[in-house]
């Protein structure tokens, strides 16, 4: 049976990001034990879907960019990605946050 789109990325992902994303959750609640569980998961979903997203659809942002962002260009990515992230993930907890904010 072929699998089309959605349920094929979803099988991709699910049978080789697995078994590699317990370890790096695992490493990440150790580096950062004030972060609830629920706030972990959710942190790493987004990363994943910007990880996705960037290789599913590249050319998005290019057309945007009008040619100044390439996201094939894997070095620039990271370049951005990684302290983009490496904030996201610093950051305070999302319910403290909408608290401040008065939400």
């Amino acid at each position: 049976m072929i699998r089309r789109g959605n349920q094929l990325s979803r099988d991709l992902i699910s049978r080789y990001f697995n078994d590699v994303s317990r370890p790096f959750l695992k490493k990440l609640r150790e580096l950062l034990p004030d972060l609830s569980e629920e706030e972990m998961y959710w942190r790493f979903h987004f990363l994943l879907g910007a990880h996705y997203y960037t290789l599913s659809n590249p050319g998005r942002i290019t057309v945007l960019s009008e040619g100044r962002v390439d996201p094939t260009d894997a070095e620039m990515s990271l370049t951005y990605l990684v302290p983009f992230f490496a904030a996201a993930f610093r950051a305070e907890p999302a319910r403290a946050a909408m608290v401040f904010a008065g939400g």
